[in-house]
């Protein structure tokens, strides 16, 4: 893809270099991260925190910002930071950034209030009617300025929270941390005294009224959704009485070079409506009108929901069975909606299963047109991920709009979602070295093997995907073939058979490990491995996103001696030691916590030889907390409770077996026993994003405490553990949500409907099946051995929505049935984990050659053992390999002395 952002050839570092050598900085010194350019004098006297300013600007003034609020910051000698290209400055006000960050070109760390003041009134003056966003999080300095300000740490202070994320905090007077947050609101800390005489009043949080008249017409009921191009809301019209949807757009958001911002592209969307309205494809347009420097629009609510959220909730397992003409029929009018709009000449460009609405008769209305325009007109790059045709990927950021036939493509990715239920999304080769159409095209084939009814749709889903809009079938192709007409046409297909397990499980092991292993970073002192955006603000040594998790992976998905999977686990070892801090709150969480740190650092002292490293990691086992307000695993006393039985397990040491066995009578102690089963709420008045929560799954819940309960029981030969693991049991046997032979849970106690993730290990039915099947080995009763039946055939149907990862996604799938197979006995589970590999393989993209899958995204390779590679080839080395299951206690084995695919 050309640059994101062409204007990125003006160089906003040395164009600042040059400016400040002008102004007689030549001393000053700079440093620039992946973000942010940082420019500071010599002997800069930095306090931890205070008052920050913030100039804003778009991408077509911030060249002009910094040449005016350099020489001002230069002259009072004070440090800042700017968005280190145009490309930033775009991501700083794009629609979606985040709502507390949007904006902020310049930050100015002032040194004290007298410096904040003259600073702050230079800069206004220097920068007085230049355009820029609203910066939500600052109070604005002037009325018309560009200059915002807050309180923040200028030297960055952080915490692990309970939950083992990094937060930004502050000191308070009393010596408390408090959190540093970056709301879409000015909210000061109550003890920060304001710089400015103008602030005496106050500065909390501006009070919010309890109704919202807007336009002195349209009365807000309920926001839909609040991101930074402005806010989407339900209201009532108060000259119809009707309800509207009222649509915002903020001045100099989604700003260009093109100087047009979000609310040029909602004018275009009212005059979209007003062409196609009549046609009957669209809301009508009630009200376009300006508020303050804001934009609105007032359109017909379109009763009904999106077709994302129609096929989501219409469920996977024999989707076309139950609705193959009802999508056969919805196939065709999406083709008759398309075709109307280009017989007006318009190009829809960002034409999603988002932005189509399903009505309660089942027609279909477009909605959200604001990138809508013609062929040929100057259009900015529109880009929706999976949906954007391979000539809008390869556009400019700014050119002419392309011909019709990118809808087309756009039109294919819909339907592709309306029959498969996925989106059509791949992660891209790197090189690029595979035809995007041959591998979707080999998608299909996979998919087509386990769900009925897609075979026979496919020519039309390849014809429309075709990468060349040459090639690409017509609207009147995709008619006739809908009618059953099957026209001639070039279909492609894929140029070799896909990859099929247990070949492509053995290479994909092989591969993934040697990717691992060329992208470790050791010199990196933040992460090993670059991870998601949750990800890289979780600790880098846990098991989820860090790297106790991917250690334990190297050290046990390969059989065959490897000196280079050596070299990589003593370095892997080696950077964890280095990057633990020396003296810490440890969190007892299994994997975000500490233990599961403690664990993997103890399996590579031992298969390294380094008796010294092994001792270290038992003593921070021995630091674990046995008692803690969160009980589940992940975060958790349960989870401390694991890596203490699988450590006294692997070592015999009678302080583990001490500490492990308090874990399991805190968990005793705090039962909430009902008659409907046994529950471990999360205390409510923890600091915890989970506080106040009861639920039923793995990670956090009743399966995941039930099962250690039952090792405990096991290895102690203790009935109280066994009697309280089915009071777990029992919670769940009377919370499944059944439907013909398949199930499901909801996330917490009390509620009424299937968890967000229903097939997922973390909450859903394969972490809960993993519990229930080893509650049957425990006490031969065949309800849990039937109610662990059914939970695998849910999975087996399950949605090729799911994304490869072990947290929530095929590879913990995979696991539970393995598992299954191994307690039962029954190899139809062994098959079912290998059509399970088949689903994941089938998205493989290759980098450098090596065979490799995506991670939560689907469209980004990461390694995290949760949401990454590593998990995944956790469970693919354990169906092609045999041995125990990664993070669940279990005596020392041997592989040889384990049956194939057996163990549990």
């Amino acid at each position: 893809m050309p640059g994101d952002f062409e204007d990125d050839r003006f160089p906003l570092p040395e164009f600042a270099r040059l400016v400040l050598d002008r102004e007689g900085g030549a001393d000053w010194s700079s440093t620039t991260d992946e973000f942010w350019h940082a420019v500071q004098p010599p002997h800069y006297p930095w306090p931890d925190q205070g008052w920050k300013l913030h100039v804003s600007a778009t991408p077509l003034s911030a060249p002009l910002v910094l040449s005016r609020v350099i020489p001002v910051l230069c002259r009072l000698g004070c440090a800042f930071k700017f968005a280190a290209s145009l490309s930033r400055v775009k991501e700083l006000v794009s629609g979606y950034c985040a709502r507390g960050g949007g904006g902020k070109f310049v930050t100015a760390y002032p040194v004290d209030d007298p410096m904040f003041r003259v600073l702050a009134e230079q800069l206004h003056t220097a920068t007085y009617g230049l355009p820029g966003p609203t910066v939500l999080s600052d109070r604005r300095y002037r009325s018309g300025s560009p200059v915002y300000y807050r309180f923040g740490g200028f030297i960055r202070r952080t915490r692990y929270s309970v939950d083992g994320l990094c937060e930004a905090v502050l000191l308070a007077p009393d010596g408390d941390l408090v959190l540093d947050e970056r709301l879409p609101w000015f909210a000061a800390p109550s003890w920060a005294r304001s710089p400015l005489p103008a602030d005496a009043d106050g500065l909390l949080t501006r009070p919010r009224p309890g109704t919202v008249l807007i336009g002195d017409r349209f009365l807000v009921r309920e926001a839909i959704q609040h991101v930074n191009k402005g806010g989407v809301y339900r209201a009532v019209d108060r000259t119809t009485g009707d309800e509207v949807v009222l649509k915002q757009a903020r001045a100099h958001v989604q700003s260009g070079v093109d100087g047009l911002d979000a609310r040029d592209a909602l004018r275009n969307e009212a005059d979209m409506l007003d062409l196609l309205a009549p046609l009957g494809i669209t809301p009508r347009r009630i009200a376009l009108f300006a508020q303050q420097l804001n934009l609105f629009l007032a359109q017909e609510t379109v009763p009904g929901r999106s077709l994302r959220h129609w096929v989501e909730s219409a469920g996977e397992p024999d989707r076309h069975q139950r609705r193959g003409a009802e999508i056969r029929t919805m196939a065709r009018r999406l083709v008759e909606l398309v075709a109307l709009v280009h017989e007006q000449g318009v190009l829809l460009q960002d034409l999603t299963p988002n932005n189509i609405m399903v009505m309660p008769d089942r027609d279909l209305r477009l909605v959200d047109l604001e990138h809508a325009t013609r062929p040929g007109q100057v259009s900015r790059r529109v880009l929706t991920l999976a949906y954007g045709a391979p000539e809008t990927q390869a556009m400019a950021a700014l050119a002419p709009a392309p011909s019709l036939a990118a809808d087309l493509y756009s039109l294919g990715a819909t339907l592709f979602f309306l029959v498969v239920g996925a989106d059509p999304v791949l992660a891209p080769d790197r090189p690029p070295c595979r035809a995007h159409q041959d591998r979707i095209a080999e998608l299909l084939a996979a998919v087509a093997v386990t769900t009925p009814g897609v075979a026979e749709l496919v020519p039309l889903l390849t014809g429309l995907l075709a990468d060349d809009p040459a090639h690409r079938w017509s609207l009147g192709q995709a008619r006739d073939f809908l009618a059953g007409i099957r026209r001639p046409a070039p279909v492609p297909t894929p140029r070799k058979s896909p990859p099929r397990a247990p070949v492509a499980g053995d290479r994909l092991v092989r591969d993934g490990l040697a990717h691992i292993v060329a992208t470790m970073d050791p010199g990196n002192a933040r992460r090993l491995w670059p991870s998601g955006d949750f990800g890289a603000a979780t600790d880098p040594c846990n098991v989820q996103h860090g790297a106790a998790g991917v250690l334990q992976v190297l050290l046990t998905a390969s059989t065959e001696p490897d000196e280079q999977l050596n070299e990589a686990v003593r370095r892997v070892s080696d950077w964890m030691w280095l990057a633990l801090p020396a003296s810490e709150s440890v969190l007892p969480g299994l994997h975000f916590g500490r233990a599961g740190t403690a664990w993997a650092l103890y399996e590579a002292a031992r298969a390294l030889g380094e008796d010294d490293n092994a001792g270290r990691a038992l003593e921070l086992a021995c630091r674990l907390p046995t008692q803690w307000p969160n009980p589940d695993v992940c975060h958790g006393v349960a989870g401390a409770g694991m890596a203490l039985l699988h450590l006294w397990l692997a070592t015999g040491d009678n302080e583990l077996r001490t500490r492990m066995r308090a874990c399991a009578d805190h968990l005793c102690a705090e039962a909430l026993r009902t008659p409907e089963g046994a529950f471990w709420p999360i205390a409510a008045d923890f600091g915890s994003q989970l506080a106040g929560g009861t639920f039923y799954g793995f990670a956090h819940g009743v399966a995941g405490i039930g099962t250690f309960l039952l090792a405990a029981a096991r290895e102690l030969n203790e009935p109280d553990y066994l009697e309280l693991a089915e009071q777990a049991g029992h919670a769940l046997t009377s919370a499944v949500i059944a439907e013909d032979e398949e199930v499901c849970w909801p996330s917490r106690r009390g509620d009424r409907h299937p968890a967000p993730l229903p097939l997922s290990w973390c909450g859903g039915v394969a972490g809960i099946g993993t519990f229930l099947a080893r509650l049957w080995q425990a006490t031969g009763k065949p309800a849990y051995a039937e109610l662990a039946e059914q939970a695998a055939r849910t999975v087996l149907a399950g949605s090729w929505a799911q994304s490869p990862v072990a947290c929530h996604g095929l590879a913990g799938t995979g696991e539970f049935l393995l598992d299954l197979a191994g307690i039962l006995g029954d190899p139809v589970y062994r098959q079912g984990a290998r059509t399970i590999l088949d689903r994941i393989v089938a998205r493989h993209a290759l980098c450098a050659g090596r065979m490799v899958v995506a991670d939560e995204s689907m469209a980004a390779v990461t390694v995290d053992y949760g949401t990454g590679l590593a998990g995944v080839l956790a469970f693919a080395a354990r169906l092609e390999q045999g041995g125990p299951r990664l993070w669940l206690p279990s005596r020392p084995v041997s592989r040889l002395s384990v049956v194939a695919g057996a163990g549990a």
